[in-house]
């Protein structure tokens, strides 16, 4: 597959990659019920092994399991498992023979969001786990939203952080065709030699606890998370990053941490090694501290492990509390010789080619930042712990059913289903896409991009002002995304049959297959700033994506979430037997009831179950928040006339109060959501 040339198809410039050595996974102490744990792809061996070992690192003896969960940060991008599970499915009709004998476990389907939830399983957590793919911003927002469910008292302890380990020629030839890899299989950042980022594998979980809580056990506390700061790009485009996205998610950070920037001693950049990419954070940085005096070193643990992608912020993470634990300022490596894109001479940042010792008179401060694909920004501000003196950020709003707690209203919704859907019509003016890139994108992301903006045009008031919007989508990994293993499988017994099978893989097909991006595109569209990812739970997906969505309304983060969920399950790649996508629009009902909106029905609660692992639902991912939408529809309807024989579901009628509908979604962990859906007032 070498070849020197850029942006060939089916060609990558460079073999080098920092790659994950086969290991054999720590499952002691793990109770998986006979899982056939080594029919499971290698990224399943990692989250199994990251979780496992992180946890036995902590005083575990005082805490509730049944208050414990998983968040990782984890690529919907195809594995070698399921591609090999599209090669047994498609195989044979496009003359692509395998070993009929030894068939692929179809667990390995669900390669995103179980691996997490096998993690809690295995633990006895109550709570759950399921993954997220903010892109390289995955780890961090997997930190932030574990700190929010400690801080509102939701959870006792949380095992976060994120991990990488797709098909390693997919994200190659991604890369490539993005003319973001490096030639010279070297990741230089912010060195005036640097010509793309390196691709490495790996991850890292951390163990989170309330500060006070990891006092009492007697941990080993090795940072104090002081302030998390999220954001999504209003500016720029999907590739290129923009200051004022980074701004924001930096000033959200220290505002909530009370800091001043230059209160931080050692910054972990997002830097990739891209000469414009790095440039602009570069920018970022200096804008952030105009006005302030100091200095900070600056540096990527990148140039040493590669970028992890979806574990990219887990790995920054882990160097800085290392760095601190050492109270030694780290080196970058690679690093000669500043970029001419930067204005580095005389200002406050240092890039460090040797080790220094880290003097401070007070708690060392350091700050994390990733900054991933389609403008999702995560900064994390961490000090050193020095005693019961240093003070985490303050405690936030707690969770349902909390005295206080605002009630939400559903104030517009979309959905289609079919089995399966067979076309999709666009308009080419509606969305403002190219249409080469709009016809190069797969079908998760234009259907889910079309139902959200159908969910938006249903809402009575006037747009809500993006900047306070978030966007919350449940998906799996597309089954389309092994289209393209299916093509190089081909090659390789007949160069002439590739085309045959599928395109090429190109720039505008590598960002079309990204599930972080069904995510950002609706962010664009809508110029959404507040947090705006894609939540992987598998069957449980629509409706963790409106729990996380519901929270951040409530907490005061957003004053309006866009929440969906897509999946195409009727594909055979998939094993379910419709296609469907939803989506509603949320709000506080105090913020619904001021702009005059209609209100199909309000959230009244959402609860945590833990069960059997259930099979399959039809339509997958979409199938909770599909049946949320024509719950909410019923209970717009009931409002007005009532039937003759009063509905089995309903939970109560008229004489005991509000009607009220509860819809259920549980994944293949086991680990179930039930959300309650109440009649709208008036």
């Amino acid at each position: 597959a070498l070849d020197p040339r850029p942006a060939t198809p089916d060609r990558v410039p460079t073999g080098r990659g920092y790659f994950l050595a086969p290991f054999t996974a720590d499952l002691a102490g793990m109770d998986l019920g006979g899982l056939p744990v080594a029919d499971l792809d290698p990224v399943f061996h990692l989250a199994l092994h990251m979780g496992n070992t992180a946890w036995r690192g902590a005083k575990t003896g005082p805490v509730d399991r049944g208050r414990c969960g998983v968040i990782f940060g984890n690529i919907a991008l195809p594995t070698e498992k399921m591609n090999a599970l599209a090669r047994e499915a498609l195989g044979p009709a496009l003359g692509l023979e395998f070993d009929g004998s030894t068939r692929t476990n179809p667990l390995n389907r669900h390669a995103t969001g179980l691996p997490a939830a096998l993690v809690a399983r295995g633990l006895g957590f109550g709570r759950g786990g399921f993954a997220l793919d903010a892109a390289c911003a995955s780890s961090l927002d997997a930190v932030k939203l574990a700190c929010d469910d400690l801080l509102a008292g939701r959870a006792d302890a949380l095992i976060a952080g994120g991990l990488s380990r797709p098909d390693c020629l997919y994200t190659q030839m991604g890369f490539a065709q993005l003319r973001a890899l490096s030639a010279t299989g070297r990741c230089a950042p912010f060195d005036a030699a640097a010509d793309g980022l390196v691709v490495g594998e790996g991850g890292c979980a951390f163990v989170l606890k309330r500060l006070a809580d990891a006092e009492a056990h007697g941990d080993a506390i090795l940072g104090v998370i002081a302030g998390v700061g999220l954001s999504n790009d209003v500016d720029g485009n999907l590739l290129l990053p923009a200051s004022e996205g980074q701004l924001r998610a930096m000033r959200a950070a220290y505002a909530r941490a009370g800091w001043r920037a230059a209160d931080v001693g050692l910054i972990e950049c997002h830097a990739t090694g891209t000469p414009v990419g790095d440039a602009i954070e570069f920018e970022s940085l200096r804008q952030l501290w105009a006005g302030d005096r100091g200095t900070a070193v600056i540096g990527c643990v990148k140039s040493t492990v590669g970028h992890l992608l979806t574990g990219a912020g887990s790995a920054g993470l882990a160097k800085v509390l290392l760095a601190i634990r050492d109270r030694t300022l780290p080196p970058t490596a690679n690093f000669t010789r500043p970029s001419p894109n930067m204005a580095y001479s005389d200002g406050p940042f240092r890039v460090l080619q040797k080790a220094e010792p880290w003097e401070s008179a007070g708690p060392r401060r350091a700050a994390v930042s990733a900054f991933g694909f389609g403008g999702i920004n995560a900064h994390v501000l961490v000090e050193e712990y020095m005693g019961p003196v240093s003070q985490p950020f303050v405690s936030i709003q707690s969770g349902w059913n909390a005295d206080g707690a605002a009630p939400l209203a559903v104030i517009g919704l979309a959905a289609r289903s079919g089995a399966p859907i067979e076309s999709l019509q666009v308009p080419l003016t509606k969305f403002r896409i190219p249409p080469k890139e709009l016809a190069e994108m797969l079908p998760q992301q234009t259907l889910m991009l079309q139902i959200a903006a159908a969910a938006a045009d249903d809402v009575q008031s006037k747009p809500a002002d993006g900047l306070s919007t978030g966007v919350f989508i449940g998906l799996v990994l597309d089954p389309n995304t092994t289209n393209f293993h299916l093509r190089w499988a081909a090659g390789e017994i007949d160069e002439a049959l590739k085309d045959q099978v599928h395109p090429p893989l190109t720039a505008n097909r590598t960002m079309g297959a990204l599930g972080s991006v069904a995510a950002s595109r609706i962010a664009r569209f809508f110029a959404a700033g507040g947090p705006s990812f894609a939540v992987c739970d598998e069957e449980a997906g629509g409706l963790r994506a409106l729990t996380l969505a519901a929270n951040a309304l409530r907490n005061g983060e957003i004053d309006r979430a866009i929440v969906g969920a897509v999946d195409f399950a009727a594909d055979p790649r998939a094993g379910g037997t419709e296609d469907g996508a939803a989506a509603i629009v949320l709000k506080r009902l105090a913020d619904a009831e001021r702009d005059g909106d209609r209100v199909y029905a309000l959230v009244q609660d959402i609860t945590a179950e833990v069960g059997e692992p259930a099979e399959r639902p039809a339509c997958g991912a979409a199938t909770g928040l599909l049946e949320v939408v024509e719950a909410c529809r019923d209970l717009e309807a009931e409002r007005y006339e009532l039937p003759d024989g009063r509905p089995a579901f309903w939970i109560h009628d008229r004489v005991d109060g509000p009607r009220r509908l509860a819809v259920d979604a549980s994944n293949g962990g086991g680990f179930g959501l039930r959300v309650v859906l109440e009649e709208a007032p008036g």
